[in-house]
């Protein structure tokens, strides 16, 4: 995750040290006594280089979410979507926003349907507030965390701006450095 940064290694170096270090601490059983005395193995690593994309997945791996902006690794551009500061110049009008999964609320409705509320964030970083009625809800269901466009009516209940989801599409993640190699 570049927790040991002070060190003046990359990740990659420390690893492949770790690992060596590892193996040649291991307790040896020998076979019979040497009569030679051997000089342990000396190399030096190629240029290892770290990608700042494998940082992000190691970090959601570890942690579950990432130490820096997730939009790094979303594969869209979030340049081309409506920014959350700019939700309440479009109020009553359809638009579509590209938003990061923070949490939903699940409630019923009276006529026993499920409905939600959803929280997420947009590029910037902005809290983006959504609804969900029960027949998007049954449509377009929230799978999982990570990257969603969400299109819907822009609303504003008692001077907090929302959007009333009508279609809710997953997005998909960048490929890891090492996925990009041919």
């Amino acid at each position: 995750m570049g927790a040991f940064r002070f060190t003046g290694k990359t990740k990659k170096q420390l690893l492949w040290e770790a690992n060596f270090l590892q193996k040649k601490n291991k307790a040896h059983i020998p076979v019979s006594d040497s009569l030679f005395e051997e000089k342990p193995v000396e190399f030096t690593l190629p240029k290892l280089t770290d990608n700042a994309i494998d940082d992000l997945y190691d970090q959601k791996e570890i942690l579950g979410f990432t130490l820096t902006n997730p939009f790094a690794m979303v594969d869209e551009e979030p340049a081309g979507y409506i920014p959350a500061r700019e939700i309440g110049s479009h109020l009553h009008k359809i638009v579509t926003v590209l938003v990061y999964y923070i949490a939903t609320k699940h409630v019923q409705t009276k006529n026993n349907d499920l409905m939600f509320f959803g929280t997420f964030i947009d590029h910037n970083l902005d809290w983006v507030d959504t609804v969900h009625f029960p027949d998007t809800a049954r449509a377009y269901p929230l799978h999982s965390g990570g990257f969603y466009k969400i299109t819907g009516r822009v609303v504003d209940d008692f001077g907090v701006y929302s959007i009333e989801a009508r279609k809710t599409e997953k997005v998909g993640f960048k490929k890891r450095s090492y996925d990009t190699i041919k």
